[in-house]
């Protein structure tokens, strides 16, 4: 590209016509559904059970925040749908070419090669930090689930769990493993089926006592950023559309993961607010009689996010790997490759086993950004460019709109999470020194 000082061969694989894309042949890409399942797969899962808190701390509106930032965040990820099909059009070698950092290409070609690097970083930063939590997580799972049957430590379960995950991460891309997809989502539709059936069966003894006071500014705030993250997932939306056997097709199947989406969070935040209240804690499973279906809740959860990292490690392969110059195919390669990033999160794990406070910083500087401000920006700039469409007052409207909303969500996050951050007993000691 001329424009921006980005090479058309940059950070792409050229590939013949009879040769697969990402180890499969574009006739077998992913279909809309798949496509749906994997952006509600990824993006679910534990906002099912934060949600309900977030929403008691923003009140009533809580609810209209999740519609409101389901639409912000459905448009971002349709602004960068929109920009890569314009890439496509304007540098026609992208539509035989497979591109393994699909995000940072679109920021290089709209803004230029510096924030091609920059949203690169940010991005293997984001993921980075979003995949130690999933293994983390499950390991607390596990553990909270075997205690009393098996002796073995929280430690130990973050080692053990990391060497079972590390062989499924050779996959190729997310067209290689669509049984992930459909089990993360599967996964959080029954816990979420579950959960709701448990409030409904608590809510004569709780109903009466729930409260619904009126939000703080600052507990207003705290709502509206634990929301956004709900929904921080745009920087893998590239990916799942390059992935597709037809990439046109890709906005229908936003639409409906988004609808998924809110199939899913809307039920359980509304009906946790309207049984329990204010009272509801951080993971609404607590705020439940403790039973045989808050188990089976747990266990779903940790089979979830054991296939949620699954997704969100891939995207941070694949751009690594094109930086080190890993040729995109099944080899010993890239199997050593992924192992020792694996390896690297296993040891990061031990070293800070409650990571996040952490992620909470390095999200709201990384995650909300990349959702709802770059891609807004990364659109407007390529209209501008490519001269494919038309940019009118409404549209204008909106991309600032979204916008707006992301640079208020990244400061309160911000703020949020360095003063929690600063409080006593933020950190633990590494499990390799107990």
């Amino acid at each position: 590209m001329e424009e921006s000082g980005i090479r058309t061969d940059s950070g792409i694989q050229e590939i013949g016509e009879s040769r697969s894309i990402s180890g499969m042949t574009k006739a077998k890409g992913l279909s809309v559904m798949t496509a749906a399942v994997f952006i509600a797969g990824e993006m679910a899962g534990s906002g099912i059970l934060a949600l309900p808190r977030a929403t008691a701390n923003a009140g009533w509106f809580g609810v209209a925040l999740i519609l409101i930032i389901a639409w912000a965040s459905a448009k971002a990820c349709l602004c960068l749908s929109d920009s890569w099909i314009m890439i496509e059009k304007k540098w026609p070698e992208y539509q035989n070419l497979h591109v393994r950092d699909p995000y940072p290409t679109i920021a290089g070609h709209s803004i230029g090669p510096r924030m091609k690097k920059l949203s690169s970083v940010m991005m293997d930063l984001q993921l980075f930090g979003v995949t130690l939590v999933f293994l983390l997580l499950c390991a607390e799972l596990v553990a909270s689930l075997i205690a009393s049957h098996v002796s073995i430590s929280y430690c130990s379960l973050i080692v053990v769990i990391g060497i079972i995950l590390c062989p499924l991460t050779w996959f190729g891309s997310p067209a290689d493993f669509p049984p992930v997809a459909f089990g993360a989502m599967i996964s959080s539709v029954l816990s979420s089926i579950i959960v709701i059936i448990i409030l409904a069966m608590q809510s004569g003894d709780k109903i009466p006592q729930s409260q619904h006071s009126a939000p703080s500014f600052k507990s207003f705030l705290l709502g509206l950023s634990t929301i956004a993250f709900a929904y921080g997932g745009a920087v893998t939306i590239p990916t799942f559309q390059n992935d597709m056997k037809k990439k046109e097709q890709f906005p229908s199947a936003v639409n409906l993961g988004f609808a998924m989406m809110l199939g899913l969070y809307l039920p359980i935040s509304l009906g946790s607010y309207v049984i329990i209240g204010d009272s509801v804690v951080d993971n609404v499973l607590e705020s439940c009689d403790s039973g045989t279906a808050t188990d089976i809740v747990n266990v779903l959860m940790a089979f979830h996010v054991f296939c949620a990292f699954l997704i969100v490690i891939n995207p941070l392969n694949q751009d690594l790997e094109q930086q080190i110059k890993v040729e995109h195919s099944f080899n010993l390669k890239r199997c050593a490759f992924r192992s020792i990033l694996c390896a690297i999160l296993i040891f990061t794990g031990l070293t800070v086993p409650k990571f996040g406070k952490i992620l909470n910083l390095v999200g709201s500087a990384t995650v909300i950004p990349q959702t709802f401000i770059f891609p807004p920006w990364f659109y407007y700039n390529l209209i501008n460019i490519t001269g494919e469409k038309k940019m009118t007052l409404s549209m204008t409207i909106q991309l600032a709109s979204i916008a707006i909303l992301g640079v208020i969500t990244m400061i309160a996050a911000t703020y949020f999470a360095i003063t929690d951050l600063i409080e006593p007993g933020s950190f633990t000691k590494p499990c390799y020194i107990h």
